[in-house]
């Protein structure tokens, strides 16, 4: 097992509460019978890619996501419901993040974008906390592309197989572990608790 020198977390379904995917559901109709299905057609969707790189307003995203989904609802009412997606913090992520930081310096990787970073709950504590942190619509790059894996390698300046990488997303994982990174598919705290300790990184 790899000795871990440097952890990185995945921030939505791994850290903070996301919500919304019910929401989506209904107006959508039988387009997408599970969340799961939705969830794939979302990180495929040429819409939020381009969101989450940074390379379009959030204006000429809410447009173009209201079209590419055929949503039955208004560009404000589809913002509206977007904006509150991250729900804050899991009960526990404070106390595991701190724990982790006392042995290891602590980053985080995340697919995400401007509205959803700035405006969320504990938008203040996620920007102090972490040693570093790559955001997929700063860096114009986005999970699970190589490119953005490589970019975080270089900048933490580690050999990757002594960075750990937590993610709730198969897709990430695996392109994380293609890049050389010690990555692991965790969602929520106890999972990422539970892994945390097989690497020895609480103590």
């Amino acid at each position: 097992m790899a000795e871990i020198h440097y952890v990185v977390f995945d921030v939505g379904g791994v850290l903070v509460e996301l919500t919304g995917g019910a929401k989506f559901i209904e107006w959508t109709g039988t387009k997408f019978e599970t969340e799961q299905a939705l969830l794939n057609a979302w990180l495929h969707s040429p819409s939020v890619q381009q969101f989450e790189r940074g390379h379009c307003s959030s204006e000429d995203f809410t447009a173009s996501i209201v079209k590419e989904f055929e949503l039955p609802v208004s560009e404000e009412t589809f913002l509206d419901e977007f904006e509150r997606m991250p729900n804050g913090l899991l009960e526990g992520a404070k106390s595991l993040l701190e724990q982790v930081k006392n042995h290891r310096p602590i980053a985080c990787l995340s697919n995400t974008n401007e509205l959803h970073w700035s405006n969320q709950k504990d938008a203040g504590y996620l920007n102090d906390v972490f040693d570093q942190m790559f955001l997929s619509y700063q860096m114009g790059m986005v999970k699970p592309d190589q490119e953005i894996y490589l970019s975080m390698i270089r900048k933490i300046g580690l050999p990757p197989h002594h960075i750990l990488f937590l993610d709730d997303n198969k897709t990430n994982v695996d392109a994380a572990n293609r890049a050389g990174l010690t990555a692991c598919l965790t969602k929520g705290i106890v999972e990422a608790r539970s892994t945390l300790e097989k690497f020895n990184c609480l103590t």
